[in-house]
């Protein structure tokens, strides 16, 4: 049996991509061990799950604390690198750069296979409007790593120009894609309204995902806490988790999850008009953006709203998934919200229609799975030939 070790810096607690990419290896014959980081010392030390099994560091840290982690990132890494030394695996896939230093050394020191997964390239997540030194020395050693792993995944086709000019001896593109079976289990439980229900009740707005700044997740708070006609579910945690709940707690509309699993994320956009997805374009990775939010759009048939600038809302408009706004011009945002709420069943439908059609024959699980699959299959055909 191929063994293979998921690192990722974060609990996996939920991660739909790590979570899913495990199930997929782990279904298709592969025994799949996670390293994850317990940054809040919440969830079990080790843990399997459907087939494959977690373990993590558990030490605390912040998440967004910048350079203040700098230290206990240097610990998370020592403890990985210790990790796989005594580990039996034959790849290594190393989840963005944070992972990836340790996993590469190790790998090679083991003549064993190393997959570079890029969710987010750190030199622009974290140092995107610097010129400096760091952003530099940041942006070289990504670099490295692109050229010298077995093979690169990145989250979205518009990352290519994002890492134009390295030279990946294989690259594969795989979307954040929800699972199906999921979708359709909770598509099964959505309540279908009348017109007449819509118009009266208020605009119900869905947001799960990271609580930081830069996703105009204060405007969208201070608008919903301002209008009758509009309710906000949000879930997730992050830097603004604390002013989340604050205003939540001020404002009947306002209903807030904490963190939640994927399924119940799911769950909670199924019951929504419309989810968030506005992402603030000044930052360089944002123009790269493939957010979980809208494949998941696109499989519940739900409108999506974007940001100018991201990327992604070249797509979102080009296929008539959603709309697309102004970043920080809350009164654009307000218009987009009545524009919703003014909308026929018609109009749903075709957009609902439309969207999941696309998902079906351009982003599928089942591609992505292939893709992934076909990835590792190359992998071990080097490892024999070698």
């Amino acid at each position: 049996m191929t063994n293979v070790v998921i690192l990722r810096s974060n609990t996996v607690d939920p991660d739909p991509r790590v979570e899913k990419i495990a199930w997929w290896l782990s279904q298709s014959g592969y025994k799949v061990t996670i390293l994850g980081w317990d940054r809040e010392k919440i969830s079990r030390r080790k843990e399997v799950r459907q087939g494959y099994l977690i373990i993590r560091y558990q030490k605390r840290a912040t998440y967004g604390g910048g350079l203040k982690n700098l230290l206990k990132f240097l610990m998370f890494n020592l403890w990985i690198g210790w990790e796989l030394l005594f580990l039996n695996f034959d790849v290594v896939h190393a989840c963005d750069f944070d992972t990836v230093i340790p996993a590469w050394l190790v790998a090679r020191l083991k003549r064993k296979k190393v997959v570079f997964d890029i969710f987010d390239l750190h030199s622009e997540a974290h140092f995107g409007s610097s010129k400096g030194l760091v952003r530099r020395i940041l942006q070289s050693m990504e670099s490295f790593f692109i050229n010298h792993s077995d093979a690169v995944i990145i989250v979205d086709d518009s990352r290519r120009e994002q890492i134009r000019g390295t030279r990946p001896r294989r690259l594969e593109v795989i979307y954040n894609v929800p699972d199906t079976s999921l979708v359709e289990e909770v598509n099964s439980f959505e309540k279908v309204e009348s017109k007449e229900d819509s118009m009266k009740r208020r605009l119900k707005i869905g947001y799960v995902g990271a609580l930081q700044r830069g996703r105009m997740l204060i405007e969208l708070l201070d608008l919903v806490g301002k209008s009758k006609d509009f309710e906000l579910f949000i879930a997730g945690f992050g830097l603004l988790e604390g002013d989340v709940k604050k205003v939540s707690q001020e404002h009947h509309n306002i209903h807030f999850f904490g963190k939640v699993s994927y399924e119940e994320a799911l769950r909670i956009y199924s019951k929504c008009d419309v989810i968030f997805a506005v992402y603030d374009p000044d930052v360089p990775n944002h123009r790269y953006s493939s957010p979980n939010k809208v494949f998941e759009a696109m499989a519940l048939g739900k409108p999506i709203i974007v940001a100018e600038g991201t990327g992604v809302d070249q797509l979102v408009r080009s296929a008539n998934l959603g709309f697309v706004v102004r970043y920080g011009d809350v009164r654009h945002l307000a218009e987009v919200f009545n524009k919703i709420k003014q909308m026929s069943l018609d109009e749903l439908k075709s957009m609902r229609e439309r969207a999941v059609e696309l998902f079906r024959t351009k982003y599928s699980p089942q591609l992505m799975r292939h893709r992934l699959l076909s990835v590792y299959s190359n992998l071990l055909a080097q490892r024999r030939d070698e």
